[in-house]
């Protein structure tokens, strides 16, 4: 959908070419498992791949949950418009006493 982030590898210098070759999850465990190379004669063979699936698995999650979070701000609206807690406010006007409501988007 248009306006999601999303995690991909880029095959040119103006990140304009997504890699066919290489996917980001791929990129992460095969890091994971040069850097704990060393370590598997302790922890076991699968230690750099578990850690890299998991933290794969942890920015794909985060990025979700971003996706999901400024779903809201994908409407076309003014910026004035953007007033995502409700508050009352008493109007300074003692006179009147007008009490205003600002609104979740969307209300």
């Amino acid at each position: 959908p248009e306006g999601n982030m999303t995690l991909e590898i880029y095959t040119d210098s103006k990140c304009t070419s997504i890699s066919t070759d290489f996917d980001y999850e791929n990129y992460i465990v095969k890091r994971y498992v040069e850097r704990y190379e060393a370590y598997s004669y302790w922890y076991g063979y699968d230690y750099g791949y578990n850690l890299g699936v998991a933290a794969a698995e942890k920015y794909r999650n985060a990025i979700a949950i971003w996706n999901e979070k400024m779903s809201v701000f994908k409407v076309c609206q003014p910026c004035r418009a953007y007033n995502l807690f409700a508050e009352e406010e008493d109007g300074n006007n003692s006179r009147d006493r007008h009490r205003r409501r600002h609104r979740f988007l969307g209300e």
